[in-house]
């Protein structure tokens, strides 16, 4: 409802700015292309550049949408300044293959907006989707306050619901660094089935190979010091 008054709101405040000033002369065709169009272009191979050497191509999570969404917007800014010089030439046709294409655009991205808003909705999204309310492992946390020293895989997750922020995975140079650890301060390791212990470089296998299975969730693994009870 917001978004549809700010729609509303934008249209009306776009309405009114083109009849006061639509007798301004535009500016004239030309066969250049303004720099910024090139900074941007530049904007998104700097960008891919860093994701690659982030990551490289062996690791290709990194190239997932939510690191992927500022490149797609800059390309969007790109296109539209392209598509503004292609409309000042004096083509009938050419205007009407811009309309035509923008036209499905709009389409499209309105079928998006509407199944993206029934999807969160009925479904949520980040932390508050429908696993975390459905966790077996944030209900087991929230019946035991008493266990503040924790690690865990997906650690912002479980703050979020608990308040108690877990010691994250990658705190650890090793398996066996982490296991000594848990010993030392009787602290469950809680992986998460969303968060795998190879996004944190290490092999499960490894993690689990020192510690004990105590809890089985329908979204964690919760593993103990052998020693501890």
């Amino acid at each position: 409802m917001i978004g549809l008054v700010l729609l509303i709101l934008t249209s009306m405040l776009f309405i009114v700015f083109y009849w006061a000033f639509h007798r301004i002369k535009p500016a004239p065709a030309s066969s250049h292309l303004k720099p910024g169009v090139f900074l941007l272009g530049s904007l998104i191979l700097f960008n891919l550049l860093m994701l690659y050497l982030a990551r490289g191509l062996t690791e290709l999570d990194v190239y997932n949408v939510r690191y992927l969404v500022p490149i797609f917007m800059v390309f969007i800014a790109m296109i539209m300044a392209i598509t503004s010089r292609i409309w000042l030439l004096p083509s009938r046709l050419m205007h009407i293959g811009i309309i035509m294409i923008f036209t499905l655009f709009l389409v499209y991205y309105a079928y998006r907006a509407i199944d993206f808003t029934q999807q969160t909705s009925s479904h949520g999204l980040g932390y508050s989707n429908i696993g975390w309310h459905q966790s077996e492992t944030i209900a087991y946390l929230q019946a035991h306050p008493e266990l503040t020293d924790m690690v865990s895989t997906g650690e912002m997750g479980i703050y979020f619901w608990t308040n108690r922020k877990p010691t994250v995975l990658a705190a650890f140079s090793s398996a066996t660094t982490l296991a000594e650890y848990m010993c030392d301060q009787d602290a469950p390791l809680f992986i998460m089935s969303q968060m795998p212990t190879e996004m944190y470089g290490f092999s499960h296998n490894d993690v689990i190979r020192e510690l004990r299975l105590a809890q089985q969730f329908n979204d964690a693994e919760m593993y103990v010091c052998p020693d501890n009870p």
